[in-house]
């Protein structure tokens, strides 16, 4: 590590920052940070073909935004890329022996796991934050400049759903990560089956994933009704303290896994 790291390692917030801001960094500069970008930035590209070749109907873009935040931003890629992240949070540091260096130079390996955490979800959402926000600013260059304002009301809906999604989804895939050998095959079991088909099932068992309450954070103001037109949803601020919750409980117990992971 840099000698500026190696300062930050000495005590609590110096840890916490030397961890959050290498774990962002990691993010940023790796490899497949283009291909994660490309992929994040398809509902954009998407609005762009829009613009250049304009369907009927799309001076109500927003009967567009509605489903792309829906269907690919919360039911896909909030799910994807808190697999993604989340499983190999660890892994690769432990992989790689770095994990043993900072417990060496004074972290515990539950301060570790919970400051990668932090980074992960904090990339996460600068990286939804320019998609979505692109997204929308494209899609409402078909409106007004007062109808883009209007809506805004949905685009912050839309984030404030990402986040929290991002926020459990990552907690409970970087406990997969931890606890299984081969957490993101048992991730995507788990994310396909039980978020995507069993939320989108018209019985009672959609209250038991994590999904119905994301969406409902979307869906709360009622902006999106007329064309997702979902069965029912939650109270938005109980699904909020709801998800938060969960996060916080996924936490603890990956931080009680990883404080019993033999490392070496």
């Amino acid at each position: 590590m840099k000698e500026k790291e190696r300062v930050y390692m000495k005590g609590f917030p110096g840890r916490a920052a030397a961890i959050i801001g290498r774990t962002t960094r990691d993010i940023f500069v790796s490899k497949g940070i283009i291909f994660a970008m490309f992929f994040l930035m398809i509902p954009s590209f998407i609005s762009i073909y829009s613009l250049v070749d304009p369907s009927e109907g799309m001076k109500e873009w927003w009967n567009l935004f509605a489903p792309f935040g829906l269907f690919l931003f919360l039911q896909i890629m909030v799910l994807i890329y808190s697999l993604i992240y989340g499983s190999s949070m660890v892994n690769e540091d432990i992989e790689n022996r770095t994990m043993t260096y900072l417990i060496i130079r004074g972290a515990r390996k539950s301060e570790v796991y919970l400051f990668k955490y932090i980074g992960t979800v904090l990339s996460l959402f600068i990286m939804f934050s320019v998609s979505i926000i692109t997204t929308y600013i494209l899609l409402s260059a078909h409106g007004s400049m007062n109808t883009m304002l209007v809506k805004t009301d949905m685009l912050l809906a839309l984030i404030g759903a990402a986040y929290v999604g991002i926020i459990v989804y990552t907690a409970l895939f970087s406990l997969m990560g931890v606890v299984f050998k081969r957490p993101l095959m048992a991730g995507l079991l788990y994310a396909f089956f039980w978020e995507i088909i069993i939320v989108n099932i018209p019985f009672n068992i959609r209250y038991a994933t994590m999904m119905h309450y994301v969406r409902s954070i979307f869906c709360a103001d009622g902006t999106t009704d007329s064309v997702l037109e979902l069965d029912s949803i939650a109270d938005p601020l109980f699904s909020v303290f709801f998800l938060l919750g969960i996060s916080a409980l996924l936490l603890f117990l990956g931080c009680l896994s990883m404080k019993a992971k033999d490392i070496h």
